[in-house]
């Protein structure tokens, strides 16, 4: 299949972004990220501000070394959070402040070192106390132990109390751990605000329909099959890194683009396959003869990018090491 070679071909030859940082202000040591100002060292952030060492996380402001978090500010080490303010060392808060070292928390406020709790107050080790015994408690705490030691107590608080077997929140017909304000969505993990979703992994947010899919989000995409990276997008299958575009197949680092078959680094592009334009009459029928070459091969809906980085260069290490 000439055209498969054609690709590969195209692959090592087309320019690549170093960095994928979209309209984003004073954020250069930003990737896979957009509309950010003042980020520093972030990865897979969208509109966010003043937020420094981030990893796939939406709308924050002035937080630091978290991942997952939304709609948040003033957060230090924090994982999978959603309008929170003010709260260090914590995981899986809901609607939280001033919440420190907390684990599955929602509607709290001043709360230190306790675990499965919900609306209420100036609570220590789940136990309810005065707004002036919590204050003196808690700086007892701060002064005796290391934040190693006290993450140590919060692991033995929570061995005393109750946990959640998998994490949802405001799920509908839902399987998979951690997903937050979902219907529909199957055997996947970590989907916010997602719809008709199956088999997906890490970062999906604001999706609809979409299968074997990673790090969908920041803006509302829809029908997505075997893709990564993407955002903004429409009718988009085995593609990497596609951003505002629709109808792309086979393609990666694709932008504002449509109708598109195994093309590489194109921006504005419009019925094109191998970076070659076309009529629209021409496209169709080269791409129908494409797909059925490609079915009959069994190798259409099968994704195939070869990294350009060396693996310890990449988040992969972070993840999966070696």
């Amino acid at each position: 299949m000439w055209f498969l070679e054609e690709y590969k071909k195209l692959q090592k030859e087309s320019p690549r972004l170093a960095l994928t940082c979209v309209n984003s202000e004073n954020s250069d040591f930003t990737n896979y990220c957009s509309f950010n100002r003042n980020c520093y060292f972030c990865f897979g952030i969208h509109y966010s501000e003043d937020c420094y060492y981030l990893g796939y996380s939406v709308k924050n402001t002035d937080c630091t070394d978290c991942e997952d978090i939304e709609h948040s500010e003033l957060m230090y080490e924090c994982i999978l959070c959603e309008k929170c303010y003010n709260c260090t060392h914590g995981s899986y808060l809901i609607a939280c402040s001033d919440c420190d070292f907390c684990w599955d928390m929602s509607n709290c406020t001043n709360c230190f070192l306790c675990t499965g709790m919900q609306n209420t107050s100036h609570c220590i080790a789940n136990e309810k106390l005065t707004e002036e015994e919590y204050k003196k408690k808690k700086r007892e705490l701060l002064d005796k132990y290391s934040i190693e030691k006290l993450l140590e107590e919060l692991i033995k608080v929570r061995q005393k109390h109750p946990q959640r077997a998998v994490f949802q929140k405001n799920c509908e017909n839902c399987i998979g751990p951690d997903l937050r304000h979902c219907k529909n969505v199957f055997y996947s993990s970590a989907a916010k605000n997602s719809e008709d979703c199956i088999y997906t992994l890490r970062h999906i947010n604001n999706v609809k329909d979409g299968v074997d899919i990673e790090c969908i989000a920041a803006n509302p995409s829809e029908v997505i099959y075997n893709s990564i990276g993407c955002s903004g997008i429409q009718n988009v299958q085995n593609s990497c890194i596609v951003w505002f575009s629709s109808d792309i197949y086979h393609s990666e680092q694709i932008w504002n683009s449509r109708h598109c078959l195994l093309c590489v680094s194109q921006n504005h592009a419009e019925y094109e396959i191998l970076n070659q334009k076309y009529s629209p009459e021409e496209y169709f029928k080269k791409f129908e003869e494409i797909k059925q070459e490609m079915l009959a091969a069994s190798v259409w809906n099968q994704i195939n990018f070869p990294s350009t980085y060396k693996y310890e260069d990449t988040l992969a290490e972070l993840y999966y090491s070696r």
